[in-house]
């Protein structure tokens, strides 16, 4: 279960990184994958090719108040 955590964790920081990049730029998104220790190729790759990019909400189930 661990692990599942931290990929989750993972892909919600790399979420937030691609929003960043969009909104402030490469550089502060590359700074922010720094400070939560994330590579950075998630972002580059995305920046290269948008189409691998995730479109739709990463959950399963939706956001509800306790989560």
């Amino acid at each position: 279960m661990t692990q599942r955590r931290m990929d989750e964790e993972t892909g919600m920081t790399i979420e937030y990184a691609w929003f960043l990049a969009d909104t402030r730029g490469v550089g502060f998104a590359l700074q922010y994958l720094d400070s939560r220790s994330v590579p950075h190729a998630y972002v580059m790759r995305a920046v290269g090719r948008p189409e691998l990019r995730r479109t739709h909400e990463r959950r399963r189930a939706p956001r509800t108040a306790a989560n």
